[in-house]
């Protein structure tokens, strides 16, 4: 039940992110725009290019975390055996 609650009070935040953010952007460009003149084209044209390095990266990311639980199990049963070696004073 409180998994659903945290879900829900995410979701809020995100749908309000769905107008925010593109609002955001657009005074910003502008805003750049009265800045820099026409030469922000060249940011945005790396922001644009780099979205599909993110999604790789998003995916590795994902095919990480798949493998990550099995390893986090050696990780805790490493952690006990250290801290009984030091308790135990057989370091």
């Amino acid at each position: 039940m409180s998994v659903d609650a945290q879900r829900f009070m995410e979701l809020t935040a995100y749908i309000n992110m769905l107008w925010s953010a593109p609002f955001q952007m657009c005074i910003s460009l502008y805003l750049l725009w009265m800045v820099l003149g026409p030469s922000i084209f060249a940011g945005v044209g790396v922001m644009v290019l780099m979205i599909p390095f993110n999604a790789l990266i998003a995916k590795k990311m994902r095919a990480y975390q798949v493998r990550l639980p099995p390893l986090l199990n050696h990780v805790q049963t490493l952690s006990q055996l250290i801290s009984f070696l030091l308790y135990s004073d057989w370091l």
